[in-house]
């Protein structure tokens, strides 16, 4: 009986056992080769929006060329990025991690999960509205950048386990360009 209980408790534990964690490396951002829309471009986009009223071709060039200016701002401040497939696996990991060890806590403190729902999520929100400390290297780094490019945006992305914030990200966008710029383990983590 007793052998049953330990075969048990040793299956549970190695349900358990977390994978190991995408290693995230940072990297220095490659110098963008300059894209200067053709005048041709610039001039049938300005005649769609004049004259047939489509703004598409106009708004994607803009975003083109703020793509262009954000990497050659972090490229020539030597600010250096995470690659954002390694962010990703890291963040399916680390929300499959998470998940796993909320069930698992359900389960042993019997918790009745009827009409209720485990959220894990990896929440976006804009550094301006973030109520929770930064890091003193991660603010530096945002306001250098902001400082050379002036049009960007910066959001902070948390792993979110029912409102419960955990491993943030600090990124920064212009369009769909977006650079991972810092990274903190928030339960290591005080002010």
């Amino acid at each position: 009986m007793s052998r049953k209980k330990s075969t048990t408790k040793t299956q549970a534990a190695a349900a358990l056992e977390e994978p190991a964690l995408p290693e995230l490396i940072l990297s220095t951002v490659k110098k963008p080769q300059s894209q200067n829309p053709s005048v041709d471009s610039r001039d049938l986009s300005r005649k769609a929006r004049v004259l047939l009223g489509y703004e598409k071709l106009e708004e994607s060039l803009a975003i083109s060329k703020n793509q262009v200016i954000l990497a050659k701002a972090l490229y020539d401040l030597g600010i250096s990025v995470y690659n954002p497939s390694a962010v990703e696996e890291y963040q399916k990991t680390k929300a499959a991690m998470a998940r796993k060890r909320a069930t698992s806590t359900r389960r042993r403190n019997r918790y009745n999960s009827r009409g209720s729902r485990l959220v894990v999520t990896w929440k976006k929100i804009p550094l301006h509205k973030y109520s929770r400390p930064v890091p003193v290297e991660a603010l530096e780094k945002a306001v250098t950048i902001a400082e050379a490019v002036p049009n960007v945006t910066f959001v902070v992305e948390e792993l979110t386990v029912r409102t419960v914030p955990k491993d943030p990200f600090l990124c920064v966008s212009v369009g769909t360009l977006k650079y991972y710029i810092a990274h903190w383990d928030e339960p290591d983590f005080h002010g």
